[in-house]
């Protein structure tokens, strides 16, 4: 048999699939869950299809793209972490939407989960009113500003666009890709001025008021630290501040960081030529 995920990595080398707009992939073993899923999305318009092990997943990947991907950590052939690793090392689906799911009981498993490329993360057994309200936050249009797509803060700009964040250096400057939803938490604290916002109020921001009931509070402290994580690249990963007991804030602090640091960090494709750093 091929490598369960062989099929995924053979897509740079092809041309991308085709994507459906309404298509959303389950890649679960359990019948019970794959049929959950199938009536929840479908009842909401959407267009599911089921696939039981990363081999299939990959297969049905490759002939066309699903406009979303909901995932098992444990997958008959492999685990569906190694599974989204190895789709995000592909550029057409390095951004495929992606909530992976776990009934396993690790602590750190949303972290890791979030490492791997997911852009949620969502424990067994769940309520299906709130993965259907995270999903429609993974497909939700960007915000659009009235003037422009590009929003700046102290340095910092937030490209809706391009779906990626840019840092201004002394030399020049630096940028990294963001998934759409650290996009859409970026927008929102980069919009929301300094004012200390709940957890809570984070929660009905991004997933909408009837939502907050149905999202664990430790879901905002994942992103937030995942967040951080990819800004902390480009010296910004202060710019959100942890208020202890309240929740979170933009502050005017940026980390001091040499700009030669900066540019270090970015990909060799965000780096300016060398003779613009001199």
């Amino acid at each position: 048999m091929s490598n369960p995920t062989a099929t995924a990595r053979s897509l740079a080398s092809g041309e991308s699939p085709c994507r459906v707009e309404k298509d959303i992939l389950i890649v679960d073993a359990d019948l019970h869950v794959c049929e959950t899923l199938w009536t929840l999305f479908q009842g909401a318009g959407y267009q599911p299809c089921v696939a039981s092990t990363a081999q299939d997943a990959a297969a049905r990947i490759a002939l066309r793209a699903p406009l979303a991907l909901v995932v098992d950590w444990s997958l008959p052939d492999c685990s569906g972490l190694s599974f989204l690793l190895d789709l995000r090392a592909e550029p057409c689906t390095k951004r495929l939407p992606a909530i992976m799911l776990s009934a396993r009981d690790d602590a750190d498993d949303c972290v890791r989960a979030l490492d791997a490329g997911a852009d949620d993360f969502v424990r067994k057994p769940f309520s299906p009113r709130e993965l259907l309200s995270r999903l429609r936050v993974l497909l939700r249009p960007m915000p659009r500003a009235e003037t422009s797509t590009r929003i700046s803060v102290n340095g910092l700009t937030l490209d809706m666009a391009a779906m990626r964040v840019e840092s201004e250096a002394d030399c020049g400057e630096a940028a990294l890709p963001l998934s759409p939803f650290e996009c859409q938490l970026l927008h929102f604290f980069l919009t929301h001025g300094h004012r200390v916002y709940s957890r809570r109020e984070i929660i009905g921001e991004l997933y909408g008021p009837q939502a907050g009931g149905h999202h664990d509070d430790r879901s905002v402290d994942h992103h937030v630290f995942h967040l951080r994580k990819a800004l902390r690249a480009l010296g910004h990963d202060t710019v959100i501040e942890t208020v202890r007991g309240r929740g979170y804030r933009l502050t005017d602090r940026i980390a001091p960081q040499a700009a030669d640091a900066v540019l270090a960090a970015a990909p060799a494709t965000a780096r300016p030529p060398a003779s613009a750093a001199r």
